[in-house]
């Protein structure tokens, strides 16, 4: 197949970085045959940290190398010092890129320069190039593969497509290494390095060897990649429909600036929505002006993987799915009929930090100036769930109008103050509030912060305080506990659709124990866990648990464990689960009509229809007792039957349903 010759008005609209995203699609007509990979920060990352971060392990790797070799040459430089030189040097190298086609520097060069500022100056060059390999090695211990990547590839091969590998390295045999990690070399053909071939992106040079070596047309071919004013400019230039991988937030900055004038084609935040994307450009390519429902969404990465796992978040005729940037106004990333959330963290921290506040303002004033667009769901009552004695609040409202069948109560909470010193302020607190031992601790915050999950039991006053040298949030609550079986009853709502899934919770607490844990007066009895990781399967008079069970809140969507008990009447849209070793929800005594009747009482009290919320019935009396209610959560989605299908139903008539504007202060949320 011979390539396809430009014509000036189509080489001018390619050169034009500022091409958005419905004409580049409505000119486009052939059907993507090969798609273009970068590799950092698209396929590959460094493992829980940021490039910074991983790029100073690899420097203290090179000082530590240089400083076995040559004690006495770096006597005089301090550490910081040194490596804060190496580190400033690689990020004015790593800027000038990105402000042109500049050229790279490798980190043989940066060291050099880096000994020659500190004048140290009896290195050979044979020990600075060991150096850098020492630190490479170093480096390479933190890479990691995104989530869903090999598969992604996989899928993309199985279906025909040809793949290639365009990335931009100086350090190439570094590079090369980069390449071999996670066997990724399998996939692609051709692989180009820049420092190989003499040029890198966004100079369209690199794509052309590309489409020569395939000898397909521009328009035959699709580029992703992380950075806009890198791997999307260079598809821009070349006539290459391109894919936003917009997973990482290290390229942020520069991003936020670049999409105000480069626009993708297409934008993803998880590989696995890779093949979509594609296959919705061949669409808009053979339907350029059909008018699509487009979903902006602002959730997780974490999240989002487990939605895609499941089948959402997947562009399709009709459906177009965009991560939103609130870095960036929303008016130069796309057109949002739809924008889902869980900004959960932003709402919390918007009254302390201005940056959240500058992301919220982003989301009210594109909301502001399109009053069509629908917000799923309302900050302001998705911030009324963000403390956990209100949700108590929420939930006892819940229990006094109860409507169902069902004998009902609320576990007794207080706030766990700071000032209870001695043993005795501890037992005349609760006392006053009807506590007693075992009782859980757990943080006051809902959800938002990454130490939400972090609880114990607690069994004794000893436990209590030791609770307060311990590292846990500042603000707790006390919580009564209560025997219930081992079983949790986790009930998801999306819509009108409800999954409730029985799962195996903390263990029963027997009185012989907990008498033993009384009389240890001086002894700390408590066990920490937390409740999306691991929980204990067993307490033990120490003060930590020795053998856990993983929490059904991190279980991937797949898990075989969940076997269905029953589909309840579709008139509910009720699916019922049971996980291994959790009692079944019919031996309970709960019915589905309760649990009906209870989901939509819950709903209408919290305003929200995407949420979740935990019942146990105590062992003892057969009360059901409701504990948390979480926002748009992990868990139970996947079992909802034919989950896609649901949420887009759910948006499809939360846009035909009346709305009113979000009214709330960013700087304060309620």
């Amino acid at each position: 197949m011979e390539t396809k010759t430009e014509t000036k008005e189509q080489q001018s609209d390619r050169l034009g970085a500022a091409a958005g995203f419905e004409n580049t699609s409505a000119r486009v007509a052939a059907r993507v045959e090969g798609v273009i990979f970068d590799l950092g920060a698209t396929l590959q990352r460094f493992k829980g940290r940021s490039f910074s971060q991983a790029r100073r392990h690899m420097h203290e790797g090179i000082h530590e190398y240089l400083c076995k070799k040559k004690p006495s040459s770096f006597s005089h430089v301090h550490e910081r010092i040194f490596l804060d030189a190496m580190n400033d040097k690689h990020r004015r190298n790593r800027d000038e890129q990105n402000e042109g086609p500049a050229k790279e520097y490798t980190s043989k060069h940066i060291l050099m320069e880096t000994l020659a500022q500190f004048n140290i100056s009896d290195i050979s060059a044979a020990e600075v190039e060991s150096a850098v390999q020492a630190g490479v090695k170093e480096l390479e211990k933190h890479f990691e593969l995104f989530p869903g990547a090999i598969e992604m590839l996989q899928k993309l091969r199985q279906d025909g497509y040809k793949l290639a590998l365009v990335t931009n390295a100086n350090d190439v045999e570094r590079q090369e290494r980069a390449i071999d990690f996670g066997n990724l070399r399998q996939f692609f053909d051709p692989i180009f390095v820049s420092g190989t071939v003499g040029f890198g992106k966004p100079d369209p040079r690199i794509f052309q060897l590309v489409l020569d070596k395939w000898q397909l047309s521009a328009d035959q071919v699709v580029c992703v990649g992380d950075m806009i004013g890198r791997d999307i400019l260079c598809g821009k230039r070349s006539g290459i429909r391109s894919i936003w991988a917009a997973m990482e937030p290290h390229s942020a900055d520069r991003n936020s600036r670049d999409i105000l004038t480069v626009k993708p084609d297409m934008a993803v935040s998880s590989l696995l929505q890779v093949p979509s994307a594609i296959q919705y450009l061949d669409y808009k390519a053979q339907n350029p002006t059909s008018r699509d429902t487009v979903v902006g969404y602002a959730l997780p990465s974490k999240k989002v993987d487990k939605l895609v796992r499941i089948g959402c978040l997947l562009s399709k005729p009709g459906w177009m799915y965009w991560p939103v940037n609130l870095d960036v106004p929303l008016v130069h990333q796309s057109r949002f009929d739809v924008i889902l959330h869980k900004l959960t963290r932003d709402i919390l921290r918007a009254p302390e930090r201005r940056h959240y506040r500058a992301r919220l303002r982003n989301l009210l004033q594109y909301l502001e100036s399109h009053p069509d667009t629908i917000l799923i769901e309302r900050q302001e009552k998705v911030a009324a769930l963000l403390n956990r004695l209100d949700t108590h609040e929420m939930l006892s409202r819940v229990v006094r109008q109860n409507q169902t069948d069902l004998r009902m109560r609320m576990p007794r909470v207080a706030p766990f103050p700071d000032n209870l010193a001695s043993a005795e302020d501890i037992r005349g607190y609760l006392n006053s509030h009807s506590l007693d031992f075992p009782l859980i601790v757990k943080p006051s915050n809902g959800f938002g912060k990454f130490t939400t999950h972090e609880m114990a039991v607690v069994f004794n006053v000893a436990g209590l305080r030791h609770i307060k040298l311990m590292n846990f949030p500042p603000s707790l609550i006390l919580q009564e506990f209560i025997n219930h079986n081992q079983t949790t009853i986790k009930v998801t709502c999306l819509g009108q659709a409800i999954a409730v899934t029985t799962t195996v919770s903390l263990p029963d607490v027997q009185p012989d124990f907990l008498r033993q844990a009384a009389q240890s007066h001086h002894t700390p009895v408590l066990t920490v866990f937390n409740s999306e990781k691991m929980l204990p399967c067993a307490y033990s008079p120490v003060q930590f648990t020795p053998s856990f069970i993983k929490s059904d809140d991190t279980e991937e969507p797949a898990a075989a464990e969940s076997t269905a008990e029953s589909i309840a009447e579709p008139m509910h849209g009720i699916s019922i689960h049971s996980k291994a070793g959790a009692k079944p929800l019919g031996s309970l005594g709960i019915s589905h009509d309760s649990i009906h009747q209870l989901a939509e009482a819950v709903k209408s009290e919290c305003g929200l229809n995407i949420i979740g919320f935990d019942l146990i019935v105590d062992s003892s009396t057969h009360e059901v007792v409701p504990i948390d209610i979480d926002y748009f959560p992990s868990f139970g989605l996947q079992e909802i039957e034919d989950v896609s299908i649901v949420l887009e139903s759910f948006i499809r008539k939360s846009i035909e349903s009346p709305r009113r504007p979000p009214q709330w202060d960013v700087a304060s949320p309620p």
